[in-house]
């Protein structure tokens, strides 16, 4: 199993480029970086890059509306950088007649991509688990879309309240890798933490029989410098791998 980082995570990040973004990024261990963007840099001159580097372009949220209205242009860009895996990041799926609404246009974007020989993925957060006739909203999606496949958001599925073990066994077909983020609880405000530093169980999500190929690294809003929370989280998901007991008490 690899690490990435979701670069989302550093977007607050100041006084630095981008390639020096993902230079610190490769310095603190991680494997590979899931972009958010690409900072109008040119796709020959970050494919150098990332090779210079050693970090694997593994993924790449992409919106909706780039998706709709400028395929050919996202297809091209990726191809040259490595990425064959595309993830929408967000809807407003919410209910069954939101459900009604974007299911199709996620279905002809994963049927467009995957002749190009992409995977796509939907990535969560909380909302997507309101049910209809007992059955998450996510559930009926990947009934609707066989293709598709799920970028499980850890911290918003346990937001939501699922039971994370059993929702991931059930679509464990479905799910290549996961965003891995942590939760504070404090007078009943949650908010985001490094992995490991929060409430949710990641040592039984890691003993799952589960064959990721990635976790990915996310805060969305990271309390203090973003470098020092992505590294305290790979420090700790590091230890996880090799079995350190004594690093998760």
């Amino acid at each position: 199993m690899k690490i990435a980082v979701q670069l989302y995570s550093l977007r607050d990040v100041k006084n630095a480029s981008f390639s020096e973004v993902l230079t610190r990024v490769k310095s603190l261990g991680y494997d590979g970086v899931e972009f958010a963007g690409f900072h109008e840099m040119k796709a020959e001159d970050l494919k150098d890059l990332l090779h210079t580097l050693d970090l694997d372009a593994m993924a790449s949220h992409t919106s909706m509306n780039l998706l709709e209205e400028s395929l050919d242009q996202v297809i091209a860009y990726n191809k040259i950088i490595g990425n064959q895996n595309i993830v929408i990041p967000y809807t407003e799926m919410r209910d069954l007649a939101s459900y009604q609404s974007i299911m199709p246009k996620i279905k002809k974007i994963t049927e467009q991509l995957s002749k190009q020989g992409f995977k796509v993925y939907y990535h969560n957060h909380a909302h997507e688990f309101a049910k209809f006739n007992d059955e998450y909203l996510l559930d009926k999606l990947f009934k609707d879309i066989p293709q598709l496949r799920l970028e499980l958001d850890i911290y918003w599925a346990v937001y939501a309240g699922v039971d994370i073990n059993a929702f991931m066994l059930k679509h464990q077909k479905h799910i290549d890798f996961i965003h891995a983020k942590d939760m504070i609880i404090e007078q009943d405000e949650r908010s985001f933490a490094s992995v490991g530093e929060g409430v949710i169980d990641f040592l039984s999500i890691h003993k799952l029989p589960m064959n990721y190929s990635y976790w990915i690294v996310e805060n969305d809003r990271p309390k203090d410098d973003p470098f020092v929370n992505i590294e305290r989280s790979i420090k700790y998901i590091r230890n996880l791998i090799k079995g350190d007991e004594s690093q998760w008490m």
